[in-house]
């Protein structure tokens, strides 16, 4: 019945603030905090653990049984971000051009929205049909003409797969997973300057290469799953090679089973789990095969291969 609890990792950025630690419960956390990773195994941001000495990496290398994984290295990174501004525009390549650039993998993303923005809209795709217009916008600055943009709402899914242009847009608050490739290539980020009044580095051609152009809003939003068991109405949002995430909305007990390791981020309220009490902002990591058993009224966004 053993969850392994882990420690959000803060990471400050220009477009961040203090709502995620007014949201979540984080004590301590400095200004300007625009994401926490709550499970990562990246080298240098590796999540410790709450309970017990260690990291999550510790406990991938050292006990495999816990996760039986069909990974080598750990897949995710998993966070929440809060930005008080607009992301800059950027990209993520596919598997070709990231290990071209010595990465293994390229990064699919994925969001749920726990608090829509404030304009109501993220930035999702482009309008253009190829790279020579697209380069010719971008040179012009023409940002308004060639930026999709994607109304979402609170609880919604938005899907971000490799070559989707994509920025996430000031006053939301979003669960986020995406392939453990912290890489990303910038577009543009509104010549916004640092404390040190240096601008973020840029990565046009980067990008304009790893745009799709055969991809639209249709990618947004794939069917999500429902299931209603006596206590408990349990979502699929999406489940591919990439991840699979869930929403667990549980009202009263109820007794679950996953056959892999499941990453559970308390979204809202608070309850028991395997005997230990969980509320909003806790995180932890679910055995594979363990038997999980929640009490509550309490939500819950659980990701996993």
């Amino acid at each position: 019945m053993s969850l392994y609890f882990t420690q959000p990792i803060a990471r400050q950025a220009i477009w961040g603030g203090d709502r995620l630690a007014q949201t979540f419960g984080y004590e301590g956390m400095r200004h300007q905090i625009g994401q926490t990773w709550v499970f990562s195994c990246q080298e240098g941001n590796e999540n410790r653990l709450v309970d017990e000495p260690g990291t999550l990496g510790d406990l991938w290398r050292n006990r495999p049984e816990l996760f039986q994984s069909r990974h080598a290295t750990f897949p995710f990174i998993i966070s929440l971000v809060a930005p008080v501004m607009d992301l800059s525009i950027q990209i993520h390549p596919n598997d070709t051009l990231a290990q071209r650039a010595g990465y293994p993998n390229g990064k699919n993303e994925a969001w749920v929205f726990l608090q829509a923005p404030d304009s109501g809209q993220i930035v999702y795709g482009q309008t253009t049909s190829g790279m020579e217009q697209l380069r010719q916008k971008i040179q012009a600055g023409l940002w308004d003409e060639l930026l999709g943009r994607l109304k979402v709402d609170t609880g919604d899914f938005v899907y971000v797969p490799v070559g989707m242009v994509h920025a996430l847009t000031g006053g939301c608050i979003a669960y986020e997973v995406q392939q453990a490739t912290d890489i990303t290539y910038r577009f543009y980020d509104y010549n916004r300057r640092d404390d040190q009044g240096n601008e973020r580095p840029l990565h046009v051609e980067q990008a304009i290469e790893c745009v799709d152009f055969q991809l639209s809003h249709r990618n947004a939003a794939p069917p999500a799953q429902t299931l209603e068991t006596p206590n408990a109405t349990i979502t699929t949002y999406m489940q591919s090679d990439s991840f699979c995430i869930r929403r667990l909305a549980f009202h009263g007990r109820q007794t679950l089973r996953f056959p892999t390791y499941q990453l559970v981020t308390v979204v809202d309220g608070e309850g028991i789990a395997n005997g230990h009490r969980i509320r909003k902002g806790t995180h932890f990591l679910l055995p594979a095969s363990e038997t999980f058993t929640v009490d509550g009224q309490i939500t819950l966004m659980v990701t996993g291969e």
